[in-house]
């Protein structure tokens, strides 16, 4: 599963929407959703400290998003 895969799967087992999720972790509110929607679908790859703070706002580790299966 790719990382993209992975933020989407966790940020749905929270009830979150794109734009819920990238506000949460400090992203603009204007723009969160498109950023969170670029992760998913692999159109960009998020930085290490933004993995660290989608996993702290999901509840889950880094290495549950970063890691492959």
């Amino acid at each position: 599963m790719a990382i993209g895969e992975r933020i989407r799967w966790f940020r749905k087992r929270h009830n979150l929407t794109q734009k819920e999720l990238g506000i949460k972790i400090g992203l603009n509110k204007l723009t969160a959703e498109t950023r969170i929607g670029q992760y998913e679908t692999g159109q960009r790859k998020p930085k290490p400290d933004m993995i660290n703070d989608m996993a702290e706002a999901l509840g889950v580790s880094s290495e549950a998003i970063a890691v492959p299966d």
